[in-house]
């Protein structure tokens, strides 16, 4: 099992769905689950303040996350030592709605939205 585990302002976004909720099912210290998911405390994570949690591919330095109204927030890729487990996570508050979310390699080639799941 593999946690991760979301909080905002000192509450866990899922809170309310028990001791296995953010866990994922992983074969072995060397496994590694990609994807992304919008965490919130309200509304599934529709609305409130809410932050934009990406687990990239090998070989992903950043991602950028770009509003409608045009502001745009970076976040470095970070990895868990001694794992290939690897996030960035990316805020949004309250009123916000994302246009667009990109990753990109050591080289600032944006890479296919398949980890982040956003065209």
């Amino acid at each position: 099992m593999l946690c991760q585990r979301v909080f905002i302002g000192g509450v866990q976004d899922d809170h309310q769905a028990g001791p296995w909720a953010g866990r994922s099912v992983v074969d072995g210290r060397d496994d590694f689950v990609e994807g992304a998911g919008l965490h919130g405390l309200t509304d599934e994570g529709t609305s409130g303040t809410r932050v934009f949690v990406g687990n990239p591919a090998s070989g992903t330095v950043s991602a950028r996350l770009t509003l409608d109204g045009g502001t745009v927030r970076t976040a470095e890729v970070l990895t868990l030592p001694e794992s290939p487990y690897r996030a960035f996570a990316l805020p949004i508050t309250e009123g916000e709605t994302i246009a667009s979310v990109d990753t990109f390699n050591g080289q600032g080639n944006r890479l296919p939205h398949a980890e982040t799941y956003w065209d």
